[in-house]
């Protein structure tokens, strides 16, 4: 009995403790962004909305059906005039040609392929957006780790120097080195805990809620190996790069607008109408010519060509117009290849040297853990002075906080490149979600 009531009251003791959320991934804190950003939420619906373009172009080209009523109260100085008119019609009217009309068509598909690229691209953008955000808060965790450690670290050096000092065996000036390294660390402390709390509130905004328990990219992560051949780059972001592909696609409309407008210059338009109308005539009196009531009933078949032959000039200025708006789209495509290319070339670049630079700042951190070590031990002996080891924890502090941060920034670079060529997505965050650890 006695060991049963132990059971129950540490079962009672684990139901009553919180049970400890697991940190969250990339993967995790995309979905929340998702559900949550307005951004890509105005984005989704100005692609609905631009969609609807396609059933737009199409309408001219089918069949237009209208129906009308009317009646009409006759109140003439001659009594037998005076009449009460009713009527109602149906008309069908249909394009036979239309050239504008088609082209229309076509140039709507581009309006939604434009569309649809618009909305990859801010789907991407969102991707980029969170792992810009995630990031910063793994760094600004890190420079705050970092900071209380070393502010742990003088305090202890500043309390030693002070008891030292007492009893005779540190200078005054020991003390006062000590205690400016402190105040210093402790200065540094407060501002990576105000920088870690504004990178958190920026994640919120994505989110919808704090979440500050995220995984982390350990400083020993070993990544994996990444191609860093320019051209290979190059030659996707010609095929892949949504910015690209959505203007290549107005240039399309742009190129359509000027056939668009020529269709309107000596070209017929040819249509068809069939229309069906019921009238009825009630005279309030009779008279020796005709019945008080006269109903018909009629059925008309129409065939009619217009052809345009002067407008004022309003042809040939559209044109010119549509022209100019077409050399616009293409110098904006020319200059977007050029952007993104150049954004290509900067990214290669920045994730071959931030490789170098990953593999440089490891060593850093052995040689400045060892030197650290050394100066304190030469300081225990007598043979170095305070300012070497607080010269040398500073190195340390600054070593590692670089680490973090070229290892942070390559993993970055290595996403903003994939993005760049259209392959940013939900399952690349899970390969690099499995680098990192609660």
């Amino acid at each position: 009995m006695k060991n049963r009531h132990i059971v129950l009251s540490l079962l009672g003791g684990l139901m009553l403790t919180p049970i400890a959320q697991a940190a969250m991934g990339l993967n995790q804190i995309y979905q929340m962004a998702a559900e949550h950003d307005a951004v890509l939420a105005k984005a989704q619906a100005q692609f609905e909305a631009d969609k609807k373009v396609a059933d737009l172009a199409k309408a001219p080209l089918l069949p237009q059906i209208s129906a009308g009523a009317g009646w009409q109260k006759t109140d003439s100085s001659i009594n037998t005039q005076d009449q009460t008119a009713t009527s109602w019609n149906v008309t069908l009217n249909q394009s036979l040609y239309k050239r504008d009309s088609w082209i229309k068509l076509k140039q709507a598909d581009y309006q939604v392929m434009s569309a649809q690229y618009a909305y990859q691209n801010a789907q991407q953008d969102l991707i980029e957006r969170v792992v810009d955000a995630y990031f910063k808060v793994l760094i600004a965790q890190q420079d705050l780790e970092l900071a209380k450690t070393k502010e742990l670290a003088d305090k202890t050096q500043w309390e030693k120097a002070t008891t030292s000092a007492t009893v005779g065996l540190a200078s005054r000036t020991d003390v006062l080195q000590a205690k400016s390294s402190y105040d210093l660390s402790k200065s540094d402390r407060i501002s990576a805990q105000a920088q870690l709390d504004t990178v958190v509130e920026d994640l919120a905004k994505l989110t919808g809620q704090k979440v500050t328990d995220l995984k982390k990219l350990k400083l020993q992560t070993q990544l994996a190996s990444f191609d860093t051949h320019v051209d290979k780059w190059l030659g996707l972001v010609e095929t892949h790069n949504f910015g690209i592909l959505q203007v290549k696609n107005q240039v399309a409309v742009a190129q359509k607008q000027v056939q668009v407008e020529k269709s309107q210059h000596f070209w017929p338009q040819v249509g068809a109408q069939v229309k069906y109308q019921d009238s009825s005539v009630d005279y309030d009196q009779t008279s020796l010519t005709r019945p008080k009531n006269i109903d018909s009933n009629d059925l008309s078949l129409g065939l009619s060509v217009t052809v345009p032959i002067y407008t004022g000039g309003a042809v040939i200025n559209k044109i010119d117009q549509a022209r100019a708006n077409l050399r616009v789209a293409q110098e904006g495509l020319r200059d977007t290849e050029e952007q993104v290319k150049l954004q290509t070339r900067v990214l290669v670049h920045s994730i071959e040297r931030g490789q170098a630079l990953v593999k440089a700042l490891r060593e850093a951190v052995k040689s400045n853990d060892a030197f650290l070590e050394a100066a304190e031990e030469g300081y225990r002996v007598g043979t170095q002075s305070l300012l070497e080891v607080l010269t040398a924890r500073t190195g340390q502090f600054k070593a590692r906080r670089d680490l973090a941060d070229a290892l942070h920034t390559l993993v970055l670079n290595q996403l903003k490149l994939k993005a760049v060529v259209g392959q940013l997505t939900p399952d690349v965050l899970s390969e690099y979600d499995a680098l990192l650890t609660e």
